[in-house]
């Protein structure tokens, strides 16, 4: 299954976008092995306050579940 169906199944508009940063993605997509980051909808990332709400990291387990199951 695609990454973009698994989030339809789950009732989510997949949306892209690049990013910056030094993500291991980008090392990978280099030497040819197709790779994406996920958000889990974070906030306030790299600082002391960063969180994640329950309903998002539910969501995102979902997202998971759906994908690795089809």
């Amino acid at each position: 299954m695609e990454i973009k169906a698994a989030f339809e199944a789950n009732g989510v508009e997949p949306m892209t976008k690049p990013t910056g940063g030094g993500s291991d993605a980008n090392i990978f997509n280099e030497k040819g092995l197709k790779t994406v980051n996920l958000s889990t909808g974070m906030s306030k990332v790299h600082t002391t306050d960063e969180f994640i709400a329950i309903a998002d990291l539910v969501a995102v387990t979902e997202f998971v579940r759906t994908y690795v199951t089809r």
